[in-house]
């Protein structure tokens, strides 16, 4: 049974703007971008970081856990919530590994040790998802993943190749396919 997919407005340059991160280059800009806000968490997110608070609190540097400590992990504004940050800069759960910034959820992740990998929204970097229903999905540029734009045209890889796996654990196989030909049947 197909789902409706109307509902979903999509910026073009998902699927015709080439993208592929590369850490060595940028350095994770995206976990250390500027921004008064962190990135966007979902409130089921909220509850699921916290119970792997003290499992995570075990691995990031002192100055991320007196953030943790004094101010918590996220902020709400305008009913909507999003990751602290240390000093309008760092994610609270990034670290430093040979100079490159990490997400500690996604270390743990891989190593085994935890279920999560990251927040939806930051799986999803470069596209950002917003609307009442979360039907909006667009393309958020930063000078910061100028390299990633090359890279993406040297592997010849779109966005949406790039984020299909944070896609499909945000719309589910069946939604991420038919998107996709639907897109494919436009061309």
């Amino acid at each position: 049974m197909l789902k409706d997919i109307s509902k979903y407005i999509i910026d073009d340059r998902i699927f015709n703007v080439k993208f592929k991160c590369d850490l060595n280059v940028c350095k994770g800009g995206c976990c250390t971008m500027y921004s008064e806000l962190g990135a966007p968490i979902l409130e089921s997110e909220i509850t699921e970081i916290r119970n792997l608070l003290n499992k995570i609190k075990k691995k990031l540097p002192q100055k991320n856990l007196e953030i943790l400590e004094n101010e918590g992990f996220f902020l709400e504004y305008e009913n909507k919530f999003y990751l602290n940050n240390i000093k309008n800069r760092d994610c609270v759960f990034s670290f430093r590994e040979k100079n490159v910034a990490k997400c500690i959820f996604e270390k743990m992740y891989f190593d085994g040790e935890i279920e999560f990998r990251k927040p939806v929204s930051c799986q999803l970097f470069p596209v950002r998802i917003s609307g009442d229903e979360r039907e909006v999905l667009r393309f958020e540029y930063f000078n910061e993943c100028n390299y990633a734009l090359e890279n993406g045209e040297k592997n010849n890889l779109t966005i949406f190749e790039f984020v299909k796996e944070a896609l499909i654990r945000e719309l589910g196989t069946e939604t991420y396919n038919q998107i996709n030909e639907n897109y494919l049947n436009k061309c």
